[in-house]
């Protein structure tokens, strides 16, 4: 991939040969290696630039001990930052509306282009100082002193003190530095000192066989179509050499990928499929912290303070963690989290869930896991250490948690994991600092150094590269795709460091400075474009991004255009279907029968929908509850039915009490209420509700004062009914007595309909309760739901015969009328019945796709993947 004639005499000769980065120059020593192959051959001079720099500092300061860098080492990119943050502290330079790690890193650039275009007072005089420039002097002048203070240096630090040194050796070489785009002026300057005689050399000299523009209408089209494009070639050529070039790369590189796994490998996506070596390698990496066997080793780390509900179950269930066997473990830990509905988890709160965990029959085989899991979870760090110490701690939490988990490690995860390690390593580094570091601080330092490290697997050459700008630079390739070659990206817009003035870095060509600097880098890599293939280069552009108009590139408008690629139609390949009955399903057997556990909400299921009841009762389908920052519905309810519950307690008699005794009842209640079901961390949003149920209470017993006098027989008494097969187990909020009669209650929070008691019930808690009690001999007269809502507070019911109010305003009597029955006892009767049909159709396996009503289908929408209603009519029509 590098075109070697150029550079064939240099090669040959004790030439020097250096390079703008190390990639390019491994290319420049494989490509000689394989035209030497089977020949005695010499390795060429060929390094980096900054490598060739760095041996000259080192060599420096073992000839001159006394050097004054001889006794210091160099400073790395996050202590350099640290260092930058530091110097703003103390010149308390941290406004609200700056950012200080940004300001570090501009500073930190900032001073590495003072220092490469050797900038001096004069320059700032030239253009007048200001305010700025002399805070930006008094910033690099605390920084250069703490630098001293610690024994560091930067690199251009060094290389400055290397030109003021002079040379150490004995000869100078011939330099030939390979396409290189911009050199500084203290290069300039260091291989003027350093080398006889210096030149830059092009190995890309001669245009490709065929240069066109592609227009595309799209981005993604844009995408698509050059992965095609690479595909085709290869099919054509196998051993054709392919580059595809996006400026765009490190942002998009996710969006590449996707697209040429469509093409080269379809199935890739898909659950189960093996991780496989592809036929494309990416200059560039992914960051190390993003990839999810290390970002699970930073979430364990950052444990120490609490998590969100969402990182918590993501780490819970990860594969990177945990024992042999404590899957289900750790599944019913992530369900139990989710059924709290709390915002943030601590490991308190895990050691809490793995105490209940151990109470459960189903995990007394699982103690030791358990036990690992607990001894994790009560671990501490101690306290603020050196950052050789942090590294040991980390490796020493994390190996305890079983971390990176218990399954084999793939090639690319062994990577990913030993590149963690070697991270951990360098917390050594902050040590140079000459302070302790906070547990907070060691997390922060060892997540940086995780997020700006680019991770790129060892994998073998691939025939299609997929590169960014510099990094195709002097590459030669049999077929070249360039993308996002459009007016809006190319050339780029000028991005001037901010903190340095803008005439200074214009009149001194600094990156980025200007347009006319952007334009120009761009003329030259434009050039360099067409000359990187030895057949075919082909510079694309989208036409539009969203409801953008886009125009090709100025650099490129005058090539050969082809005819715009528009979106491909999606073509689905149809998989044969198996077709299965969902009319029936097999009986309850009688060990399900054994585990099938519950009361009327079994019932409730199997008349809303049978198929539904199916899914969510024998196959344990259900969505897991969505979380929910405040209080969801079932809080309310939950909320209001303990505090009815308290105030009812002691019976008392409403007629009997004052208004100001019951406002102070009804606090008292709702004061249980809340202590027994507030979490630590939602005591805002329970106070809030407090003033809701306060109210509700107030209203609601104005009513129950209207009602004729009644007694409390019962609160949340527990019953038990068996319907054929099928056992029950029963809760009733409320049992009144009124005249000797008996009524049964159920509070609601929403609105109510006694038709959902009538046909097939769709509600049948109060239907079973009242035919348990009626069967056991018990005056049970009338069933009635008692609405508790803010606009509207009833009692909703049915019962016996008997004068209007006797037992309660709100109750209807049974007639052919209102209940579709004769009187009360043959409403019971029909109840029995239709209540027992239920129960046979749930245990012999009635799985009918039907609905009760429209409501019941609504309710059902999360079962959607399941039931696939909007494919009924399909599926009939092909249905063999």
């Amino acid at each position: 991939m590098i075109n070697l004639g150029p550079l064939f005499p240099s090669l040959s000769s004790d030439t020097l040969i250096l390079t703008p980065n190390n990639r390019l120059k491994l290319k420049i020593c494989a490509a000689w290696g394989e035209q030497q192959a089977n020949t005695v051959w010499h390795q060429p001079e060929v390094q980096s630039l900054d490598e060739w720099l760095a041996q000259n500092v080192d060599q420096q300061a073992r000839l001159n001990p006394e050097w004054p860098l001889a006794h210091k080492v160099p400073a790395s990119a996050p202590v350099r930052r640290r260092l930058w943050a530091k110097t703003l502290a103390h010149f308390d330079a941290t406004h609200p509306l700056v950012h200080p790690g940004k300001t570090a890193e501009h500073l930190d650039q900032a001073y590495s282009y003072l220092t490469l275009w050797q900038v001096n007072a004069a320059h700032f005089e030239a253009l007048g100082l200001d305010q700025e420039q002399l805070r930006l002097a008094s910033w690099i002048e605390h920084f250069q002193a703490q630098m001293d203070s610690l024994g560091l240096y930067t690199l251009e630090q060094s290389w400055v003190a290397l030109l003021e040194q002079g040379q150490a050796g004995q000869s100078l070489p011939d330099v030939v530095l390979v396409n290189a785009e911009t050199v500084s002026p203290l290069h300039q300057c260091l291989l003027d000192r350093f080398s006889r005689q210096w030149r830059i050399l092009h190995t890309n000299d001669k245009a490709a066989a065929r240069i066109e523009r592609q227009p595309c209408i799209d981005r993604d089209t844009e995408l698509a179509a050059a992965a095609r494009w690479a595909n085709d070639i290869l099919t054509r050529e196998p051993g054709a050499r392919v580059a595809l070039v996006d400026p765009n790369l490190g942002n998009r590189r996710a969006q590449v990928e996707r697209a040429l796994n469509r093409v080269f490998e379809p199935r890739a996506h898909l659950p189960g499929t093996p991780r496989y070596t592809p036929p494309y390698n990416f200059s560039a990496g992914t960051p190390l912290s993003s990839l999810p066997a290390i970002h699970t080793a930073l979430l364990a780390l950052g444990w120490h303070r609490d998590i969100s509900l969402d990182q918590a179950t993501q780490w819970l269930l990860s594969p990177f963690v945990g024992w042999p066997g404590d899957q289900p473990l750790r599944h019913w830990l992530a369900s139990w989290l989710r059924q709290r509905q709390t915002d943030t988890v601590s490991r308190a709160l895990i050691a809490q869930g793995l105490s209940l965990a151990g109470q459960q029959p189903q995990f007394e085989s699982s103690a030791h896991p358990i036990a690992q899991w607990q001894a994790w979870m009560n671990g501490n760090f101690g306290v603020a250490t050196s950052g050789a110490n942090w590294g040991a701690r980390f490796l020493q939490s994390l190996q305890a948690c079983n971390w990176p988990g218990p399954r084999p490690l793939d090639s690319e995860e062994h990577q990913q994991v030993a590149q963690f390690y070697q991270l951990m390593e360098r917390l050594r580094e902050a040590d140079w600092l000459g302070q302790h570091l906070s547990l907070s601080d060691a997390l922060g330092w060892l997540t940086e150094l995780a997020s700006r490290h680019p991770f790129q697997p060892q994998t073998p050459e691939s025939p299609v590269q997929v590169l960014g700008v510099l990094e195709s630079t002097g590459l030669h390739f049999d077929y070249v795709w360039i993308m996002g070659m459009d007016d809006h990206q190319w050339p780029p817009a000028p991005a001037p460091n901010p903190l340095l003035p803008a005439t200074l870095q214009r009149h001194l060509g600094m990156p980025h400075a200007s347009a006319e600097r952007e334009l120009q880098y761009c003329q030259s890599i434009t050039r360099q474009f067409t000359c990187s293939a030895r057949h075919a280069v082909v510079f694309s552009h989208p036409l539009r991004d969203g409801d953008r108009e886009l125009a090709p590139s100025p650099l490129i408008a005058a090539l050969h255009e082809k005819e715009t690629i528009s979106p491909e139609p999606v073509q689905w390949q149809p998989a044969a279907l198996e077709w299965l009955s969902t009319l029936c399903a097999p009986p309850v057997s009688a060990e399900e029968l054994a585990q099938l556990r519950g009361g009327a909400a079994l019932l409730q299921k199997q008349s809303r929908c049978p198929l539904a009841a199916f899914f969510e009762i024998r196959l344990g389908a259900r969505r897991p509850d969505p979380h929910n920052p405040g209080l969801n519905p079932l809080d309310r309810g939950n909320l209001l039915h303990q505090a009815l519950y308290y105030f009812w307690l002691e019976k008392p008699a409403l007629s009997s009490i004052t208004a100001e005794e019951q406002d102070q009842r009804i606090n008292a209640a709702i004061d249980k209420a809340i202590a027994e079901a507030m979490p630590a961390n939602r005591q805002r949003l329970y106070q809030i509700e407090r003033g809701r149920i306060r109210l509700l209470l107030q209203q609601w017993l104005e009513i129950e004062r209207q009602r004729p006098p009644f007694s409390i027989q019962a609160l949340e008494q527990a019953q038990e009914i068996k319907l054929g097969p099928l056992p029950l187990k029963l809760r009733i909020d409320r049992i009144d007595q009124v005249n000797g009669q008996w009524l049964l209650i159920d509070y609601k929070s929403g609105s109510t309909n006694t038709r959902h008691w009538l046909a097939q019930p769709e509600e049948p808690q109060l239907p079973l309760y009242a035919i348990a009690l009626a069967d056991q001999g018990k005056p049970v007269a009338a069933i009635a739901f008692a609405e508790l809502r803010q606009k509207n507070q009833v009692l909703n019911g049915l019962g016996a015969s008997l004068p209007e109010g006797e037992i309660a305003p709100g109750i209807a009597s049974v007639n052919e009328k209102t209940a579709g029955a004769a009187d009360w006892s043959a409403l019971l009767d029909h109840w029995r019945q239709s209540l027992l049909d239920l129960a046979l159709a749930l245990t012999e396996g009635d799985t009918q796709h039907t609905y009760s009503s429209q409501q019941s289908k609504d309710y059902l929408n999360h079962l959607q993947p399941l039931l696939r209603d909007a494919e009924q009519a399909t599926m009939a029509q092909e249905a063999p």
